[in-house]
This record gives C-alpha cells, structure tokens and sequence, in this order.
C-alpha cells in the first residue's frame, strides 16, 4: 500500500510534466509556429483575393515567415510578434511578384481565426481574416 502511495504522490506528477502542449498563450489563442493560416484580404480598388501567412519561426513573441497573395502571384518576407491576442507583423522584402513593402499588419486572434488591418505608405490599405489550417 505504501508503495502505491508514493507511485501516485511522487511519480504520477512527473510523468504528466511532458503531457499537452501549447503554442499559443492561456486564452485560446494559437499563432504559434511553425503554422499556416489561409483566408482572404479586401484592398479598396482590388477584388478579394487569397492571403497564406504561413509562420516559419516562434521565438518567444517574435514571429517571421512568409505571406503569398493569390493576386499577382506575390510572395513576401515578414517579421513581427504575438502578445497575448495581439498580432503585428510588417512585409519587409519581396520574394515574388509586384508587392509594396513595408507594409504593417495588425491584428486580433480569436482561437484559431486571426483578423485585422494593413497600412501601407501610412494610408489604411485594407482589411483581411485568417483561419488556422
């Protein structure tokens, strides 16, 4: 009896440490990396096209990857960070395609949907929503 006592005292906790897992914060939210979110971004004058963030790296709240446009076949560098729900992130060089950088993003996560807002050449330029693949 004794020994079962300390399996379940002493034991079991340790064996739980490497259980879960979480690569978003406490409320929900999951931008970790590496990940893929795929949706659509609105710019006034433009039809509706496909944005793909995808998040290469996660250092604690630092983030960088990629975003590829369906519009063009535009393909960009970003860097930014996560702080609890809060996503920024700025385009900083062009891969592919005729992309204007910088360009900022700001945006609110929401479980896994990510929407928000981008500037270029300090004029608002858009608005776009993300899902988590």
């Amino acid at each position: 009896m004794k020994k079962l006592l300390l399996f379940i005292a002493v034991l079991c906790p340790l064996l739980l440490v490497g259980c879960g897992g979480d690569d978003g914060d406490s409320s929900g939210n999951t931008a970790g990396g590496p990940s893929t979110w795929a949706g659509t971004i609105t710019n006034p004058g433009y039809p509706t096209y496909s944005m793909i963030l995808q998040i290469d790296e996660k250092n604690g709240s630092a983030i960088s990857g990629t975003i590829s446009y369906g519009l063009y076949n535009m393909k960009t560098r970003f860097s930014g960070s996560i702080s609890g729900s809060h996503v920024q992130f700025t385009e900083y060089e062009v891969i592919q395609g005729p992309a204007g950088v910088p360009c900022y993003y700001t945006a609110t996560l929401n479980g896994n949907t990510m929407s928000g807002t981008l500037r270029y050449m300090g004029e608002d330029a858009g608005t776009f929503q993300l899902s988590r693949q």
